[in-house]
């Protein structure tokens, strides 16, 4: 079965991206109810090489340091091809193809230069990325890849007009990457179940109609439709496919590492927005971003951001 998970990081700031991250697997499991266990195994697997997955908001916080955050990611960014080190823009040039157009509205972005891994050694990292494969082999599961979309404010504040409020612009870029994800390699093959594993969006508990939009010429059934969970089972491309939207889904292995690669991603970006803001300020204290502290950081970045004029919709998100 080929299995997907979703996740987002970046959904409340009013600064820096907002990141979207699908992760792709395969595991040897044929119904959807084989793979909640076998998920249970490789997550336990996961730690015994040293290796936390779990709702980036329990493996990363201010302060506590980036290795955790980083060798999860890097389990996923080894999978795509990626190999320790890596520079900056390689590691986002690997992950969403938009991202080279969309740097050109947020000018910050051009400068910044960080080796990578930040903080733990890249022999190091390869190693214990080596050995999770090698249980995940023993589970019977393979981890495929990790693509990501990254929304700087002006694209963020563009579809906000288009969409309507963040909630619809959450469920149409997680849902457009996933169907990007599906139409390139690697594919289900030929007769093989799909399985969707997508964190709610805000508050919404119907996907249908988003589903039907994001994948036309296609049928989803909807299941149940609650707080907890809402789940569709259909066909795509003639193979049977299930999306799942779960409410705290980051407890599911593969929207975890969804959840390390968009928060690994959504820090460095705002690794290269600080530098950018406190090179020209030298006392200025650095951001999160998030609405309280955006406000603080936007009053004391004033005096320069007059004199770069740049228009604010390249800067401040609109909600």
């Amino acid at each position: 079965m080929m299995v997907l998970g979703v996740d987002e990081a970046g959904y409340g700031p009013r600064l820096g991206p907002l990141v979207v991250a699908v992760t792709t697997w395969r595991f040897a499991a044929q119904r959807p109810c084989e793979l909640w266990p076998l998920m249970d195994r490789c997550q336990a697997a996961l730690h015994e090489a040293g290796i936390p997955v779990a709702d980036s908001k329990q493996v990363y916080r201010a302060g506590r340091g980036w290795a955790d955050l980083e060798q999860g990611a890097w389990l996923a960014l080894h999978a795509q091809g990626l190999v320790p080190p890596a520079g900056y823009k390689q590691l986002f040039d690997s992950l969403d193809s938009s991202w080279n157009q969309a740097r050109r509205e947020a000018p910050w972005e051009s400068g910044f230069r960080t080796r990578l891994p930040r903080q733990i050694e890249p022999d190091q990292c390869l190693a214990a990325v080596r050995d999770a494969c090698r249980r995940l082999a023993c589970c019977g599961v393979e981890l495929l890849g990790v693509r990501a979309r990254v929304l700087f404010p002006a694209q963020f504040n563009d579809a906000l007009r288009r969409w309507g409020n963040k909630a619809a612009v959450l469920s149409r870029v997680s849902l457009e990457l996933l169907r990007c994800t599906l139409e390139n390699p690697p594919a289900p093959a030929e007769g093989e179940p799909l399985l969707a594993l997508c964190d709610k969006h805000g508050g919404r508990n119907h996907y249908a109609a988003l589903l039907l939009e994001h994948f036309p010429g296609q049928w989803f059934r909807p299941g149940e439709e609650s707080a907890a969970r809402s789940v569709y089972s259909g066909r795509w491309n003639g193979q049977a496919a299930h999306f799942y939207f779960l409410r705290d889904g980051e407890r599911y292995l593969v929207v975890a590492l969804a959840s390390l690669v968009a928060k690994y991603l959504r820090e460095l970006a705002m690794q290269a927005w600080n530098h950018f803001w406190c090179d020209r300020l030298p006392h200025l204290k650095p951001t999160a971003g998030y609405p309280q502290d955006a406000q603080r950081f936007w009053q004391q970045t004033a005096p320069v951001r007059e004199q770069l004029d740049w228009p604010q919709e390249w800067l401040w998100r609109e909600r």
